[in-house]
């Protein structure tokens, strides 16, 4: 990619989680802050690539692994300019038990986005936002669309709490003739409300890191990628997951680990 080009780094963390990087013209955008112990990770990944600013950024939902690192890196970066993009406020009283915790993390968040004096902006659905040499256009952040997610549970919950997951922003990056829609985490609940306002993609980013143990090939074949990426999941989580499987079958695939090898064999075995 020359220097006029889109290029979107999906950031190789040291655990579960994310933080993605996305270059355009002399404008950088970071869409969530991994793990707290991916710190330095981020911070020398950026620097490695001569990104000293930020432009805007991107939270996707308030889990520990999007936002752990927010503040060290925020703090290690020139945000003079910078502005937030955020997922719409759900009703936290309506979940079941953990409304608390999810609350006190959205409220953390805002405040260090005020102490740095970062505008914080909350997309509507369909919403897109031109930024010159592309357009972010944002799904999953209609709060009527919420009244069917209070109820759903994880299948990692232990105790029948709320899928947080399923409140994630979604964007799609738009530049000429390409599009590349981040998912973030969101499970079917949400899939099946967003299915009519999401078009074809040319790359996808799996939801949850392409762990979840369940599919909607409605939502897959909608999005009928190109290319489809996990990001810093673990070999375990990958074989358990029919999300991987279903695009490893049926797509090109992209993984930033060492399990990508394996993998591929264990497919072409199989075909």
């Amino acid at each position: 990619a020359n220097k006029n080009e889109l290029k979107v780094h999906f950031i190789r963390l040291n655990n579960f989680g994310e933080s993605i990087l996305v270059q355009f013209g002399n404008k950088n955008i970071l869409i969530d802050f991994g793990q707290v112990t991916d710190e330095e990770t981020i911070v020398s990944y950026l620097r490695k690539n001569n990104i000293f600013k930020l432009d805007y950024i991107i939270i996707t939902h308030y889990h520990s692994d999007h936002i752990g690192s927010l503040e060290y890196v925020l703090n290690n970066m020139n945000i003079s300019e910078c502005v937030a993009y955020l997922p719409c406020e759900p009703n936290f009283d309506k979940f079941n038990k953990n409304g608390a915790q999810f609350k006190s993390s959205t409220l953390e968040v805002y405040n260090i986005l005020n102490n740095k004096n970062i505008e914080k902006i909350f997309p509507y659905e369909n919403q897109i936002i031109n930024l010159g040499e592309i357009n972010l256009k944002f799904n999953n952040c209609n709060s009527q669309y919420f009244e069917s997610y209070y109820n759903t549970v994880s299948e990692y919950a232990t105790n029948g709490e709320t899928d947080y997951n399923n409140f994630s922003l979604v964007t799609t990056i738009l530049h000429e003739d390409v599009k590349i829609l981040l998912t973030s985490d969101i499970n079917i609940p949400a899939q099946e409300k967003i299915i009519d306002n999401i078009e074809k993609c040319n790359v996808y980013k799996t939801e949850h890191h392409s762990t979840n143990s369940l599919i909607s090939e409605d939502f897959f074949n909608k999005v009928n990628p190109e290319i489809s990426v996990c990001c810093n999941v673990e070999q375990s989580s990958i074989f358990s997951s029919q999300i991987s499987l279903y695009h490893f079958k049926n797509k090109k695939e992209y993984l930033f680990n060492d399990a990508i090898y394996s993998m591929i064999e264990s497919v072409e075995k199989e075909k």
